[in-house]
């Protein structure tokens, strides 16, 4: 949970330089972080993936952070946003928010795999 808390805003163990904590402040998308975050999300997938659900104070933080990904994406496509992250271009951001979605999409199936099973 180290991850996901270094990048819930509303949390106290949250950095400015995590990976949310970047790409809010400096618009700028940090692969490194962004890995560690993605990599911790799926150990949770894995770990309540034999629980009917996963806990609300865990599930609030995570979704949250898919949330504020999902937006943030979408607010650097739009030009009257005034958001645009400035180390990726049009294109880099369109390959991000489609690995995103499969990354959402296998969180996901990890997390039902067992109650299909």
């Amino acid at each position: 949970m180290h991850h996901i808390n270094r990048n819930f805003a509303w949390c106290n163990e949250y950095s400015n330089e995590s990976f949310t904590g970047i790409l809010h402040e400096e618009q700028t998308w940090n692969d490194e972080e962004y890995f560690q975050l993605e990599e911790s999300l799926f150990d949770i997938a894995k770990k309540y993936s034999e629980c009917d659900s996963i806990p609300r104070e865990d599930a609030w933080k995570i979704f949250r952070i898919f949330s504020y990904l999902i937006v943030t994406l979408a607010c650097h496509s739009d030009p009257n946003d005034g958001f645009h992250i400035v180390n990726l271009t049009d294109e880099q951001v369109q390959q991000e928010e489609r690995e995103y979605n499969l990354f959402l999409k296998d969180f996901s199936a990890t997390k039902c795999q067992a109650k299909n099973t």
